[in-house]
């Protein structure tokens, strides 16, 4: 037994010689984590049992001791594991920014937005007209005269 060994108390069983928990042990007793103690009394026959807290499986594990003693000697270089994993911290920044718009679309609207949302509808409108013309003009002319003609036709049918 080295040095090391006696300080860490979770690990009892493994340097006895028998698999973490003690179920493999056969005794009943140990098995439920009990040991026996011998008290005397006055009729020097007694024997109580004292309960003793169970080894956890997942702490006694290989891969979780490695992790551990990985994570120590990074806390002892200075080495700070980010706060939070990239997704979480994007998912969070949309969430801020939904509720963030949605607080900005209930309130209110100033004078001056409202100005400039008339001012934008109408600019929208001019190039509308404005694409409207440029496809009209980009028509060639035996076409543009094919459409009056239909149209004077359709009049006439209606007034007639």
């Amino acid at each position: 037994m080295g040095g090391s060994q006696g300080k860490r108390t979770g690990f009892k069983s493994m340097r006895d010689g028998t698999k973490s928990g003690n179920a493999w042990s056969g005794n009943r007793g140990a098995e439920l984590g009990l040991k026996k103690a011998k008290v005397t009394q006055g009729d020097g026959k007694t024997e109580l049992i004292r309960p003793q807290k169970p080894n956890n499986p997942v702490k006694d594990s290989k891969s979780y001791r490695a992790l551990h003693r990985e994570l120590v000697l990074n806390h002892k270089r200075g080495f700070v594991l980010p706060r939070k994993p990239e997704l979480q911290w994007v998912m969070e920044q949309r969430k801020y920014n939904l509720l963030r718009e949605q607080e900005k679309a209930q309130r209110p609207k100033t004078d001056f937005e409202r100005e400039l949302h008339k001012w934008h509808q109408k600019l929208e409108q001019y190039e509308e007209e404005q694409q409207k013309l440029e496809e009209h003009d980009n028509v060639p002319e035996f076409v543009k005269i094919k459409e009056n003609l239909r149209t004077t036709k359709k009049a006439a049918t209606v007034n007639g």
